[in-house]
């Protein structure tokens, strides 16, 4: 089928490109894209990319400006916007790199990074500003910015991103290579391929490219399409479209397509969206594109009613300049994460016909309109989680009378509508000229909602950790929160938690400034440290023994706790106090059927500074009692403080309120809201909150509420790597392979099994009577048998590899060891008893203890050996495993004793 003609679209130029180029210096490494033909560099910007600080390697800069709309073939701009410039760069990455932008146009006087979320600091070096990555991310870099103004004329944004996993294989048979001047084919059903591989260089898609089920379209990095691509059936009722993957660090643009009059019919319009595949599709991912100047909205995306599998966008950025330049707007069942959003119009969609829809990870930017977040245009939707995201710039709002431009926005719901169960947490607006109109004065409120036709719901939304950075000047509008009426059309069950504006924390409707109509159920409340875990992520929360996942529980979501052979303590990193109030709803649906006491228990925990330090407050079914008890010190048991006086029963199934409160030397435990137990004991000072249930107890926990913290900061520890920069510096292998690689979305140390035993060590570690631990993971064991051929574990009191200790677990005797090597010679000073095979891919912590002469070994925080030994007194840290094992090591902490 031949590609059509389509008005205004500019002449094509086939013209060679040159090939990718990649660095590796060591476990660092990026890989740029060569500059496609025809397409001039950003004449503002130039970055560049370093692996050692040394050599630099040119990343290319493209450019997009905003039009003047005074040309009737240019209608859409803004006349705000006017020459303004978008300067951006793509490439990808591992481990820790360099990077340096030039101001092509003069000195740099300031430089920040945002989100500033990312804390990374800039080194200003006349017209150069320099600064180091270690993880994937979407940037802004804010040269030069001036307070109380609008300084984004030209701005800067850097996608530097993960390696690519999935690249088609150029000469696999359903592989077709599209090089620049190539017809485009579209499918027609006769064709083989099922991979189109636009490889680097400038396409010419045109608008309206139609997408078919069962197949994959390759935008390599360096390739830059210009065009969109949809499904064009108008009915989204029928339409249907079914396992399609759009991907790839390529440029989709729209610069060369005109902006389609609102007059036009809206199926019309669809066309000139830029990714549309509205209707009744599944199994649909969109991943890593870079999507410039749209003519109408950037994605648009649908599901098939009752779809088990999301649909998935990940890593799309966009530079947008027109109105109506949407961001995302999902239908149904969809995950939306990694995004960066520049629009004119709304950047996100959040209840728009959503259905169990998860945003996480979304940074937003808006010039002359649009809010962040719009929670509809009408439609119904609900489920809808919105998590950890940054707005970076909302500036005005040049339209609907300062109603396209707040932060969370509702213009409406069509009647017969319901928005419902919406679960908004972790937001930061960070722009400082916040809600600037026109003339540099603020008049734009945070929240502009309101509901204008009847009989339409909204209902259970709930707000969590929001933080403003910008005041609420005088001349600002109140933030608005307005039922039509009170009969069948008025908002209900509205929370705001831990709300902060310009630094306040808002604890009522007149602190934040809020005008209130015919809502039912308002609240505000302010604690410490409170999750829902409606965000559906345990983010921040660590495991010590056990362990626990966020699930879904009714409308909302929970925090579950394993039934495992382990007792699960979980804590809150950001709980670190002295005296305060732990409160949490706790369910339990069966009680395991203990004859013991120890076993059916849940509840919480306080002051805790290690799995061997806290105290703990719960029910014991059991003994149908509440206790409150104390571990303090490793190896020393259970101190039993309190028994409740009465027994309780508390039913399986129901849920109960919990509260733990630590004043001083008092400790009281409530059940909803009565004491039923009390203690007195000042040996633990402060710590973490958490929770807790027994082995293999599972408990479901939410609403964690920790308030009143008021303990300084945990102190730091002597010595950590979590290899989360994705490099070993500080390590060094004494024998064998050892490299920092991916695992999930994290970094660990793995060796590779060879011809000699793993050992590596942290040159900063010496130490002569310490605390050691890591996470080790074995993903698969070893087929060898024999003694000392399979061996994982750590290292203390290394001198060299003929002299250190080593607290193991060998496999072929099923034990766990602790050995020394002196002078070469091996010995086992202590061996436990038959232990079960440790279980493949999953992290378990060993901490190895060394005091004096003796030596303490302990694996999720429950003791499995120990002995004494007098040979080596000094040394250093590290990891170990025989030649035939490979393992992964995480999390690594050394503190002197």
């Amino acid at each position: 089928m031949l590609k059509r003609s389509i008005p205004h679209f500019g002449c094509f130029l086939a013209i060679l490109y040159t090939l990718v180029s990649a660095v590796f210096v060591s476990a660092q490494s990026y890989t740029v894209y060569p500059q496609p033909a025809g397409i001039s560099p950003s004449d503002k910007y130039q970055v560049e990319l370093s692996a050692d600080g040394q050599n630099w390697t040119h990343s290319f800069t493209y450019m997009t400006t905003a039009k003047d709309n005074s040309d009737p073939d240019l209608q859409g701009y803004y006349l705000s916007l006017a020459g303004w410039t978008a300067s951006y760069t793509n490439f990808e990455f591992s481990g820790t790199i360099q990077i340096r932008v030039t101001k092509l146009t003069g000195p740099i006087s300031s430089a920040i990074v945002r989100p500033t979320a990312y804390n990374i600091p800039v080194t200003i070096n006349n017209n150069t500003a320099t600064f180091s990555l270690s993880k994937p991310a979407n940037l802004a870099i804010e040269i030069d910015g001036k307070p109380n103004a609008n300084p984004f004329d030209h701005s800067l944004s850097i996608f530097a991103n993960s390696y690519e996993q999935d690249v088609p294989v150029e000469n696999d048979p359903n592989v077709l290579v599209v090089n620049p001047g190539d017809l485009i084919p579209a499918a027609t059903g006769s064709e083989t391929w099922t991979t189109l591989h636009f490889k680097p260089g400038v396409h010419n898609l045109g608008p309206g490219y139609q997408i078919a089920s069962n197949k994959r379209y390759y935008l390599e990095g360096g390739s830059f399409v210009y065009g969109g691509m949809v499904v064009l059936d108008t009915n989204y009722a029928t339409q249907t479209v079914d396992n399609v993957k759009i991907w790839g660090y390529g440029v989709l643009s729209g610069e060369q397509v005109n902006w389609p009059p609102k007059e036009w019919p809206q199926a019309q319009r669809n066309w000139y969206r830029m990714i549309n595949i509205q209707g009744l599709n599944s199994n649909i991912v969109l991943e890593g594109l870079t999507i410039v100047d749209p003519p109408f909205h950037s994605v648009s995306m649908g599901n098939i009613n009752g779809a088990t599998t999301p649909n998935i966008i990940r890593n799309i950025k966009t530079q947008n300049w027109r109105n109506n330049s949407d961001g995302i707007g999902v239908q149904k069942y969809a995950i939306v994460e990694d995004c960066f959003l520049r629009t004119q119009d709304d950047s996100i969609y959040i209840a728009n016909g959503q259905q169990d829809v998860v945003i996480r990870n979304i940074t937003t930017w808006n010039d002359a309109n649009g809010s962040s977040f719009i929670f509809t245009a009408g439609a119904g939707g609900s489920g809808t989680s919105v998590s950890d995201s940054s707005v970076i710039y909302n500036h005005r709002a040049e339209l609907l009378g300062g109603q396209g431009g707040s932060v969370f926005n509702l213009r409406g719901i069509n009647t017969g509508e319901t928005v419902e169960n919406i679960y908004i947490s972790n937001i930061h607006v960070e722009d400082p000229n916040y809600g600037l109109s026109n003339n540099g004065t603020r008049y734009r409120p945070i929240f502009f909602m309101q509901m204008t036709n009847s009989n339409a719901v909204f209902r259970n939304v709930k707000f969590s950790n929001i933080i403003v950075d910008a005041p609420m000047a005088p001349e600002s509008l109140d933030n608005l929160l307005t039922g039509l009426n009170s009969t069948d059309s008025f908002m209900e069950d509205i929370s705001f938690t831990n709300l902060y504006i310009d630094g306040t924390p808002v604890k009522s409707a007149a602190e934040g400034r809020f005008t209130v109509n015919h809502v039912q159920g308002l609240s505000f409340q302010h604690y410490s440290f409170f999750d829902d875990f409606d965000h559906r992520t345990s983010i921040g929360w660590i495991a010590l023994s056990g362990g626990g996942q966020t699930v879904a529980d009714g409308l909302d979501y929970a925090l579950e706790t394993e039934g495992l052979s382990n007792m699960n303590r979980l804590y809150a990193e950001e709980t670190w106090g002295s005296d305060y109030s732990v409160v949490s709803t706790v369910r339990v649906d069966t009680w395991d059927p203990a004859t013991l006491p120890g076993k059916a228990q849940a509840g919480l925990l306080g002051r805790l500074t290690d799995v061997d330090n806290h105290y703990a407050f719960f029910y014991d079914d059991y003994l149908k009692k509440f206790r409150i008890i104390m571990r303090a010190g490793t190896g020393n048991p259970i101190t039993v403080l309190a028994n409740s006086a009465s027994s309780y029963t508390l039913n399986p199934g129901q849920e109960y309120q919990l509260e733990f409160r630590l004043n001083g030397s008092a400790l009281e435990g409530f059940l909803d809201g009565v004491l039923v137990t009390a203690a007195t004991d000042s040996t633990l000072t402060q710590g973490y909150t958490g929770v807790f249930s027994g082995a293999p107890q599972m408990a479901i926990f939410d609403d964690f509420i920790t308030d009143n913290s008021s303990a300084p900061p945990p102190p730091a520890d002597d010595l950590s790597d979590d290899f989360s920069d994705g490099i070993s510096d500080g390590w060094t292998e004494a024998e064998g392979n050892w490299a920092v690689v991916a695992d999930g979305v994290d970094y660990t140390y793995e060796t590779s099994a060879g011809n000699s035993s793993d050992l590596s060590f942290n040159t900063a570690s010496d130490h002569t009577n310490v605390e050691v631990s890591a996470e080790l993971k074995v993903d698969s064991w070893s087929k060898k048998n024999k003694p000392g051929e399979v061996q994982v574990g750590i290292v203390a009191r290394y001198q060299d590899a003929s002299n250190y200790y080593a607290f193991i677990f060998d496999k072929s005797s099923a034990t766990y060891q602790l050995i020394k090597i002196v002078g070469d010679n091996a010995s086992i000073i202590a061996q436990s008893g038959s232990t079960p095979l440790p279980s493949t891919g999953i992290y378990n912590e060993y901490r190895f203890e060394l005091n004096g002469t003796s030596l303490l070994g302990l694996v999720d925080g429950l003791e499995v050996i120990s002995g004494s030994d007098s040979s080596l007194s000094s040394g250093k840290a590290g990891f170990y495993t025989s030649k035939s094992q490979e393992a992964k090591f995480d999390n690594f902490v050394m503190n002197n004793l």
